[in-house]
């Protein structure tokens, strides 16, 4: 057999392995961008839900203890002291309210405080995600910039003297690589590469098949979340409704 005979069926063994890598590396590509539309829905989702819980059912929660701790207030202020002793009653029963709103209001501002701290960090996290996609655009931008750059260099163009493609001719790095030895060179090396292609996607799958796992399991857990944040709505609106009845009773007392 003659070397561009051996070189011809080394061409096509490296056709058919070309095709098997490039339709595990889109496969790769397909899962990704379907991994990616799952985070992104799902960081779209956790943002609502902490909308839902922090702005909303917290916001009606803590209206619930305003209202609650005014009701007692009025309780307390319906009271008529007989005497000294019943007078303190009322006014250490009114301080001592007072204390337990503020050491109830200093709990909830600690809290908020732990949350807005853990929100900074999530943002802080988020920026320095931006940037790395920043990044990995440049990255992209300046590939395609030098392939473009190459596909002229092939063409033998000029884009300062003419736009005429009629004019473009194929640059002498093209036919001069046209040898037996060279052939056998590039053909070798498209293996080796293909080799390592091979690997690389098999790792590749092996990830995003686990990322795609953590994806859907932290879907089902915000699926949850929204549920229960849901329920607790209720369960906030049902106290709502009880702070109103205790202010019909109280309405009659005075």
């Amino acid at each position: 057999m003659s070397f561009p005979d051996i070189n011809r069926k080394k061409i096509a063994e490296n056709r058919r392995q070309v095709f098997i890598v490039e339709s595990a590396i889109l496969d790769n590509k397909a899962k990704s961008r379907h991994t990616g539309a799952v985070i992104d829905e799902l960081h779209a989702s956790i943002i609502a839900n902490y909308s839902a819980a922090f702005c909303g059912n917290l916001e009606l929660a803590n209206q619930n203890t305003e209202d609650m701790f005014r009701n007692r207030i009025a309780i307390i202020n319906n009271l008529v002291a007989e005497d000294e002793v019943e007078e303190n009653y009322i006014e250490s029963m009114r301080n001592q309210i007072h204390i337990d709103y503020l050491t109830h209001r200093v709990e909830i501002n600690t809290n908020a405080l732990e949350v807005g701290q853990a929100m900074l960090d999530v943002n802080k996290a988020l920026i320095d995600i931006n940037e790395k996609v920043m990044r990995f655009n440049e990255e992209v931008k300046s590939f395609n910039t030098e392939q473009i750059k190459k596909n002229r260099i092939w063409m033998d163009s000029d884009e300062d003297k003419s736009t005429d493609p009629s004019t473009y001719q194929l640059h002498d790095e093209l036919t001069q690589g046209a040898t037996t030895e060279a052939n056998h060179q590039r053909i070798e090396n498209n293996r080796r590469r293909l080799d390592v292609l091979v690997e690389q996607s098999q790792v590749y799958s092996e990830k995003i098949d686990a990322q795609h796992k953590a994806a859907h399991e932290l879907v089902n857990e915000v699926r949850e979340n929204a549920q229960e944040i849901a329920e607790r709505r209720k369960q906030i609106l049902s106290n709502h409704n009880g702070v109103v009845e205790n202010k019909k009773h109280i309405a009659a007392m005075l």
